[in-house]
C-alpha cells in the first residue's frame, strides 16, 4: 500500500493503490523458503487480483523473499512487496507468482 500526504488547509492521505481491494479475513499459512523452512500463521486482510494483503506477529519478512502459501480459498506462491512492522505485529504485501 503506498499513500501519498497531500498538504494544504487539510492535510489528507491520498490512496496511490493501482488495484481494487476486497475485504478478505481468514488464516493464511506462510512458508518462507529456506534452511531451514519458516512457518508463520497469519490473517488475511485484504486480497486484489494480482495478491493479498496479510498480518502476522512473526518478525517481518523480507521484501523480495518468495513464500507458499494456503488460505481456505487460495494456495500458490507469492512475493513480498512490503512490509511494516506494527506494536503487535506486521503487515506485509504479497504479490502472487503465477505458474507458467
Amino acid at each position: 500500500m503506498r499513500l501519498s500526504l497531500v498538504t494544504g488547509p487539510v492535510a489528507q492521505f491520498v490512496d496511490c493503490r493501482k488495484e481494487a481491494r476486497t475485504v478478505c479475513q481468514g488464516e493464511v499459512q506462510l512458508v518462507a523458503e529456506g534452511e531451514p523452512p519458516v512457518f508463520i500463521l497469519g490473517e488475511v486482510l485484504d486480497v486484489s487480483s494480482s495478491g493479498f494483503r496479510a498480518a502476522y506477529r512473526e518478525p517481518s519478512l523480507s521484501a523480495g523473499s518468495e513464500v507458499r502459501f494456503r488460505h481456505k480459498f487460495f494456495q500458490g506462491r507469492a512475493r513480498v512487496m512490503w512490509s511494516n512492522p506494527m506494536l503487535n505485529s506486521t503487515h506485509s504485501g504479497f504479490q502472487v507468482v503465477r505458474e507458467p
